[in-house]
C-alpha cells in the first residue's frame, strides 16, 4: 500500500484596491489660451489630475487647439521633486477645437497617486484656463533627455500655477495576474533529499509592468505547527522540501495579488508517496528432511526499502499454524533469513508441506510474500558396492584396508557404518582350520561414500 501526503496551494482574493475612476476637468469648459512652446514636456501634479484608483489607463481626453503628435504619459511621484515614467501612448491629433478622446490601446499601469503628463513633439496642442481658482503644480520642461519608461527624473524648476489643462483620463480594471501552471499536481517520494525543489509556480500579467510588484503569500498552512517541511519562495515561486517529508495531508492557502489588489485562485496537488519495501525473491520454495534437528538457514531474503526507511522482517503466519519456522537476521549482515526452529520435530507423514506468509514492514507499509517449505521422508541409505568378496594373504598384515564399502543417501553425507557378521578366526593345525572365536564386532565410520 503507498501511502499520500496531499499538500494543497489555494490562492484566493484578499483585497481589492478601489477600481476605476475618471480623473480631471471637463475638457471643453478649460480651452481660454493655449501656449507656443515646441517640444516641451508637461508633469502636472495638482490635485485634480491625481489619480484616485487603481488599474489601467483605458483612455485619454482633451480639447485640442493643433494638431500634430502628443505623448500621453503617467508618470509616478517617488520622492520631493522626484518621478517615474511608467508608460506613455504616442497619438496623432488629427482635429482641432472638438472633445476628442483617445482609446489607450497598450496596457498602461496607473495606482492611486499616479499623475498625467504629456510631450507635444512640435507646438502645444492641449489649452488651459488661468485664474486664482485653477490648480496648481504644473511643471513645464523644455525636454531635452531622452526618456524611457522606467527612467527617473528629478524636477529642478519651479511651478507653473493658477492654470487648469483640458486633459481627462479614465482608469479602468486591468487584467488579474495568473498561475500560468496551476491547476496541477506532482507525486513525491517521502525520502527526498531537503532542500530538493519539486514545482516552480508559474505566474504571468498582461501588464509586464507589474510582474516585478506581484505579491505571492501564504496566508494558512496546517496542521504542522512546527518549521513547515514544504516552503515556497515568495519571490520565484519555487517549491521545495524544507524537513523531511512528513506522511499526512498539508493544506496551503497561496495568494498571487497585483498591486491593485487582484488576483488568482488555483490549486497545486503534491502527493508525497512512502515507497513501501520490496522483496525480490519470493515467492518461493525449499525441500527440508524431516531429519533435521538444529536451527537451519533455508533461505536468504532479498528485502530492501527505496526510501530508506529502516526495515523489519517477520514470519507473519503459516499454514498449518505454529510451523516451526522463523525469520531473523542472518548474523554479520542485514538481510534476514528464513530458518527452521531447533528441534523441529518435522514429520513428512503429518505435515509434508509448510505454507508460510512473509511480512517486510517499514512501519509505513508491508510488503508480503509466500514461502514454501516441502517436508521430505527419511530415505534409506543404499550400498553401492555390495555384496563383495575379498581374497587376502594369509601374511596380510593386521590393519591393512581389505575393502572400502561405498554407500549414498539423498538427504545427509554423514552415514554411520556397522559390521554385522559372524567373524571366526582361524588357527592352522595340521592341514585344517579351527575356529578361535565366534564373536560380533561392530565397525562405526563416519563420512563414508
Amino acid at each position: 500500500m503507498e501511502t499520500y501526503l496531499l499538500l494543497i496551494i489555494v490562492a484566493d482574493l484578499l483585497f481589492r484596491i478601489d477600481a476605476g475612476c475618471t480623473v480631471g476637468p471637463i475638457v471643453s469648459e478649460k480651452t481660454t489660451n493655449v501656449d507656443n512652446n515646441y517640444e516641451t514636456q508637461y508633469i502636472v501634479t495638482s490635485s485634480n489630475l491625481r489619480s484616485s484608483c487603481c488599474g489601467v489607463l483605458s483612455e485619454v481626453q482633451i480639447y485640442p487647439k493643433r494638431t500634430g503628435h502628443i505623448q500621453f504619459q503617467i508618470w509616478r511621484p517617488l520622492a520631493a521633486s522626484q518621478y517615474m515614467l511608467v508608460g506613455e501612448f504616442r497619438y496623432l491629433v488629427s482635429s482641432i477645437n472638438v472633445n476628442e478622446t483617445v482609446v489607450i490601446s497598450e496596457e498602461i499601469s496607473v495606482q492611486s497617486g499616479d499623475i498625467i503628463g504629456w510631450y507635444s513633439e512640435a507646438i502645444d496642442i492641449i489649452p488651459y484656463t488661468t485664474g486664482s481658482n485653477e490648480e496648481d503644480g504644473t511643471f513645464v520642461l523644455p525636454w531635452s533627455v531622452d526618456h524611457v519608461v522606467g527612467f527617473n527624473y528629478t524636477v529642478n524648476v519651479v511651478s507653473t500655477d493658477d492654470r487648469t489643462y483640458a486633459i481627462q483620463y479614465t482608469v479602468t480594471d486591468g487584467a488579474a495576474p495568473i498561475l500560468t501552471n496551476l491547476p496541477a499536481s506532482v507525486d513525491v517520494y517521502d525520502h527526498t533529499t531537503i532542500g530538493s525543489s519539486i514545482f516552480n509556480v508559474a505566474f504571468n500579467d498582461s501588464n509586464t509592468a507589474e510582474l516585478s510588484s506581484l505579491v505571492l503569500s501564504v496566508s494558512f498552512y496546517e496542521p504542522y505547527s512546527g518549521a513547515p517541511a514544504i516552503v515556497i519562495d515568495l519571490k520565484s515561486g519555487q517549491v521545495t522540501t524544507a524537513t523531511q517529508l512528513p506522511v499526512g495531508t498539508v493544506t496551503l492557502t497561496l495568494t498571487l495579488t497585483d498591486v491593485c489588489g487582484l488576483s488568482d485562485s488555483q490549486t497545486l496537488t503534491v502527493n508525497i508517496i512512502n515507497q513501501p519495501p520490496v522483496i525480490s525473491n519470493l515467492p518461493a520454495a525449499v525441500d527440508l528432511s524431516e531429519t533435521v534437528t538444529v536451527e537451519t538457514l533455508l533461505y536468504t531474503l532479498s528485502a530492501s526499502d527505496p526510501s530508506g526507511d529502516l526495515m523489519t522482517c517477520t514470519m507473519a503466519s503459516s499454514a498449518p499454524a505454529e510451523a516451526p519456522f522463523i525469520v531473523q537476521l542472518v548474523p554479520g549482515t542485514t538481510d534476514y533469513g528464513v530458518y527452521s526452529s531447533l528441534m523441529p520435530n518435522l514429520d513428512h507423514s503429518t505435515i509434508s508441506q509448510y505454507v508460510l506468509t512473509i511480512n517486510c514492514t517499514d512501519t509505513k507499509d508491508t510488503a508480503s510474500g509466500q514461502f514454501k517449505v516441502n517436508i521430505l521422508p527419511n530415505t534409506v541409505p543404499v550400498f553401492l558396492n555390495i555384496p563383495a568378496s575379498v581374497t587376502i594373504a594369509t601374511t596380510t598384515p593386521i590393519g591393512t584396508v581389505v575393502y572400502t564399502v561405498l554407500a549414498a543417501d539423498n538427504e545427509t553425507s554423514d552415514l554411520e557404518f556397522w559390521i554385522h557378521r559372524l567373524l571366526k578366526l582361524f588357527v592352522y593345525n595340521g592341514g585344517y582350520w579351527t575356529s578361535d572365536s565366534d564373536n560380533f564386532y561392530p565397525y562405526h565410520h563416519q563420512n563414508c561414500l
